[in-house]
């Protein structure tokens, strides 16, 4: 049986966050990961095969990496002598990386595939502001991460590494490094937190982005970057086609994933009515508490999102009503969303309607119940991808229907009503 939906943010809060429209219907199911025993887990990256991994605590208190398949949390266990673990990501074939440390703080990177858990050949001494990022695998399983030594408070030390094809290089002309590509790309920082990719050794400044101090925490395909911009109160942004794009000015808070299609997620942090974090989804435009968007038992806060793949699928912590804090992931209750208002009002004859799929959808069209058959067939490639066009419009009620097809012929829709005047 499918849940209830509810919300959970207060009108203050959606005003200070972005004034929205009621969904026609929630858009998305949630569902709570659970833990390895203990009282809290985190989930923090997806793949396309919707393999979640992440890191739960057992009965003890003590955290472990886990992989969520098949509706089942698995414990990836340590390095051999250590005694926690923490994975960050997962590649489209099963390989998982993360960190294993020590009782006395002594941390290692490590690569998982096939039951099996390895040393990447990077540990360091985790004291003070020195810490060990292992930070994505490509799905050719190569591996980036990197250390930040801190000298008794006086400076810091930051080195970049790839590992590829069982070896371990240390990278020049980039000091963070966050993410890396299919084609080899790595995404990373240098100097003054600066954003740099480095493409087969050749260091790239990307654009408007590379001259302003930031955190850029993810890149999709296409090159769209996303992350926190530094000058503007750590705003989350995504930088595309040449362009830097605040999720939300005057506010705290990261973007933490984008898919192939653009569509970003992250958290927001609000002050209204006490500090707090909420998760968000950022798409055509606009970024929307999903705590609004979701189908969810009562009594939940979704404090981020980490992890958001090409079908739509999200991964993330939030707060459940007895303040344990799990790994949750939400599932598109739709593979077709359009955007904006559910009633819109205009005295033109035409009028432009925007909106994204989900999963494998080959084609979209649109009815309108004010004029006969189909119309505007746009056909897409597979995963989310995003769509508009321009109906025409009769005088009086114009019912419109999207829908989007799908490859075994079944489809899924989403409705507007229009009034010309």
């Amino acid at each position: 049986m499918r849940p209830t939906r509810f919300l959970v943010l207060s009108a203050s809060l959606l005003a200070a966050l972005v004034p929205l429209p009621a969904p026609a219907a929630p858009l998305y199911t949630f569902t709570d990961l659970g833990t390895l025993g203990g009282d809290r887990s985190e989930a923090t990256a997806i793949n396309e095969s919707g393999q979640i991994v992440g890191g739960a605590s057992l009965p003890d208190g003590t955290f472990h990496a886990f992989l969520f398949a098949n509706g089942v949390m698995s414990d990836l266990g340590t390095l051999p002598g250590y005694k926690s673990s923490y994975a960050t990501a997962i590649n489209d074939r099963g390989q998982i990386v993360g960190t294993s440390s020590t009782s006395d703080s002594s941390t290692s990177a490590f690569f998982y595939s096939r039951g099996a858990m390895r040393a990447l050949g990077i540990t360091m001494s985790i004291e003070d502001s020195s810490y060990l990022s292992v930070a994505a695998i490509n799905n050719h399983g190569e591996v980036v991460a990197y250390t930040s030594e801190d000298f008794y408070g006086k400076y810091t030390t930051d080195t970049a590494y790839l590992w590829s094809d069982g070896k371990l290089r240390t990278l020049k002309g980039i000091q963070e490094v966050f993410d890396i590509d299919d084609r080899g790309r790595i995404l990373g920082s240098y100097g003054s937190n600066r954003a740099r990719i480095l493409d087969h050794g050749k260091v790239i400044s990307p654009g408007a982005l590379g001259k302003t101090p930031s955190w850029p925490f993810a890149m999709n395909e296409a090159g769209d970057i996303v992350g926190t911009l530094l000058e503007n109160n750590d705003a989350p942004f995504i930088y595309s086609g040449g362009k830097i794009t605040l999720l939300r000015k005057r506010s705290n808070g990261r973007a933490l994933d984008v898919n192939d299609a653009g569509v970003a997620v992250g958290y927001f942090e609000i002050n209204q009515p006490d500090y707090s974090s909420h998760a968000f989804i950022y798409f055509a435009g606009s970024a929307i508490p999903l705590d609004y968007v979701l189908l969810s038992p009562p009594g939940w806060q979704l404090e981020t999102a980490n992890g958001i793949n090409n079908r739509g699928q999200i991964v993330g912590r939030g707060i459940n009503s007895e303040g344990q804090r799990h790994a949750f992931r939400l599932d598109p209750s739709t593979s077709v969303l359009i955007t904006g208002e559910r009633t819109r009002i205009t005295h033109s004859s035409r009028i432009t309607i925007r909106g994204w799929t989900f999963g494998p959808v080959s084609h979209v069209h649109y009815s309108n119940s004010a004029r006969s058959g189909s119309h505007a067939a746009f056909h897409l490639a597979a995963g989310a991808a995003q769509w508009q066009f321009t109906a025409r419009l009769r005088p009086g009620r114009n019912n419109i229907t999207v829908f989007a097809i799908n490859p075994d012929g079944t489809s899924d829709r989403s409705k507007i009503l229009v009034l010309r005047r």
